[in-house]
């Protein structure tokens, strides 16, 4: 079972928007794994380009007023995706 998020935040941007701006923001020093899911929600893990290690990941749901963001702390906090909300 998947354990709980450590965080979710509701954002009024588009889900594709913040889905394009972490990847553009972190890509270049984390892996990125993007798993587009039949629920309508984005999920993305990005992990260490050395040791393989998950730095976060978050899952991005579709909302009435833009999105719902939810978090899970690897070995960084939040502060690496509230630029992209």
């Amino acid at each position: 079972m998947l354990e709980a998020p450590t965080q979710v935040v509701y954002s009024e941007r588009n889900p594709d928007d913040i889905d394009y701006c972490l990847a553009n923001a972190y890509a270049a020093v984390h892996q990125v794994t993007r798993q587009k899911r039949e629920d309508g929600s984005t999920r993305l893990v990005f992990r260490n380009a050395a040791t393989g290690w998950v730095r976060f990941a978050v899952r991005i749901w579709p909302n009435d007023q833009g999105s719902r963001v939810e978090f899970w702390k690897g070995q960084d906090g939040i502060s690496w995706v509230e630029g992209c909300l």
